[in-house]
């Protein structure tokens, strides 16, 4: 997200925008969309830390850190390059980054992210699925839930029926959040 530029005063609220690439990351351009936190119908909401996950070839949903007690969605269906306004989704969270990924054989999506809404705290940390490409979530499971933990930045890597996460297992305290963890558990748990 872009929070200031050239011709623009900073602004905590950020405008989200996203790159594309035809060439397997050789060239990139900027998609037509340019998302502002104004268009999303609920005031001025803080954009932050998008993330993108492919729902089949051309469908898109981004995924976006907010201050409005849940992530937000956006949609594309063309590849990226137009995105429909950001509206709030069912998954409750403060001030923190979700990770969102196909899980490989499903066709099922996985969540990462703290399940609480205003609290600045980011625990506890969540892992759901779904079944509908984000719309619901179900199976939801407690990672972690230390109440002074502080959980975020995941990267999902699945490696046969093991689901590998990498992602900051610290606490708020200065120098403290560079605690890395990696978690690691079989995607069937997700659907016990």
């Amino acid at each position: 997200s872009q929070h200031a530029s050239a011709d623009r005063k900073w602004d905590a609220h950020g405008h989200i925008m996203y790159y594309l690439s035809d060439d397997a990351g050789r060239t990139w351009r900027r998609s037509k969309s340019v998302l502002r936190p104004d268009e999303s119908g609920e005031g001025r909401v803080t954009f932050q830390e998008p993330g993108v996950v492919e729902l089949s070839p051309d469908r898109l949903l981004s995924f976006i850190r907010t201050d409005a007690g849940t992530q937000y969605y956006a949609n594309s269906k063309d590849g990226g390059e137009t995105w429909t306004s950001p509206r709030p989704s069912s998954l409750r969270s403060p001030l923190s980054p979700a990770s969102i990924k196909r899980i490989p054989g499903t066709g099922d999506l996985i969540a990462l992210w703290n399940n609480n809404s205003l609290d600045s705290r980011r625990t506890p940390f969540n892992v759901a699925i779904s079944r509908d490409d984000g719309q619901t979530w179900e199976s939801t499971k407690i990672l972690e839930d230390d109440p002074d933990g502080w959980y975020c930045y995941t990267a999902i890597v699945f490696r046969g029926n093991r689901v590998l996460l990498g992602h900051v297992a610290g606490d708020r305290d200065e120098g403290k959040l560079s605690t890395t963890q990696i978690t690691s558990f079989d995607v069937n748990w997700l659907y016990d």
